[in-house]
């Protein structure tokens, strides 16, 4: 999958955390927040080996999202095509609250961060503005039902501290990239009554 064009993959008749997941993404892609040109899903903690120059041959943990069927996952470490992105990263585990006949309600952990090239989205400020892009993501992620932010990274390696950066840091670590990552506690709940159709 090109980095060129990407999929902002939605899932279908989402349950439980997908549900909470798909409920940031389509608030991190509305009108609220024009800046964020992709809105993707949940990011996932895959693993392969450097090609990279001094780092060739390390297990290299990066983020990736999927673009749907048929297709390979696309990384979302910062690259030079897309300008600006989000995604949500799911930590483990994912605490049962409560079971009331087949009725699951969870407390879960997650990340969503976001990834802007900063001459790309704005030009009108002539330094690093990311304090008013702090505010934005905030606002927008109050209209989330059930998510409280508990903390907040502005600086994008401590935004990607989950993975490895060494393929990234020399280009993507520089004054031209940001990041922001909010990590934050959601409660969302299943009927695990469902009829199952995997």
């Amino acid at each position: 999958m090109s980095r060129t064009t990407p999929i902002q993959f939605e899932v279908t008749d989402p349950q439980g955390l997908d549900l909470k997941i798909s409920e940031i993404q389509t608030r991190l892609k509305t009108a609220n927040l024009p800046w964020n040109v992709y809105s993707f899903a949940r990011a996932y903690r895959f693993v392969k080996v450097s090609q990279i120059g001094s780092v060739g041959g390390a297990v290299i943990t990066y983020p990736a999202v999927f673009q749907g069927e048929g297709l390979d996952y696309l990384d979302v470490f910062p690259n030079d095509n897309l300008k600006s992105f989000s995604f949500v990263v799911a930590d483990q585990p994912q605490e049962l609250k409560n079971e009331n006949n087949g009725w699951h309600e969870y407390e879960g952990e997650i990340s969503i961060i976001l990834v802007f090239q900063l001459k790309k989205i704005g030009t009108a400020n002539k330094y690093r503005f990311i304090e008013l892009l702090k505010y934005d993501v905030i606002e927008t992620l109050k209209l989330v039902p059930d998510l409280t932010i508990g903390s907040v990274y502005d600086d994008i390696a401590l935004c990607y501290s989950d993975f490895s950066t060494s393929e990234i840091e020399v280009k993507y670590l520089s004054e031209q990239y940001g990041a922001l990552r909010f990590d934050c506690s959601v409660d969302y709940s299943i009927n695990c009554k469902l009829t199952n159709t995997y």
